[in-house]
């Protein structure tokens, strides 16, 4: 597994895991919000909003002053996470179209090149004759 795979499910189902908790072992979220539908909507789409309304809320004055700050950002890590997944998407279909090009033949030959240190001249690249006489085994 990769290193970003993780961290990026831990970012995804970390919010979410507590929102979970604190909906089934406490009283937080009936007290603080009327009905299911719109923590079940935060929970859904912005789980790190939603945990942020969570904790700043108050019975006596709801959230007011400085604490609708630490709400925004709630709202702006969310966003954040949204963006970077599509970022991830892009990168993933871009490096899978390269993979997958007629240029790249052989991911084991072009890695055990590089163990080797060759040297290849960019300008051979166009040339027919390349890829039987470098990436042969």
């Amino acid at each position: 597994m990769n290193m970003g795979c993780l961290l990026t499910g831990i970012i995804t189902l970390g919010p979410r895991l507590v929102l979970l908790f604190v909906w089934i072992f406490s009283d937080r979220i009936s007290t603080v919000f009327e009905g299911f539908l719109i923590p079940l909507l935060g929970f859904l789409f912005l789980p790190f909003t939603t945990l942020a309304y969570l904790l700043v809320w108050n019975a006596q004055s709801g959230v007011s002053g400085a604490a609708w700050l630490l709400v925004a950002g709630g709202l702006l890590f969310d966003i954040g996470t949204y963006a970077l997944s599509r970022y991830a998407t892009r990168v993933r279909m871009k490096t899978s179209s390269v993979q997958n090009s007629p240029d790249c033949r052989n991911i084991e030959f072009e890695l055990a090149y590089r163990e080797e240190n060759i040297r290849i001249n960019p300008k051979d690249l166009g040339k027919s004759n390349f890829y039987e006489h470098h990436l042969t085994p």
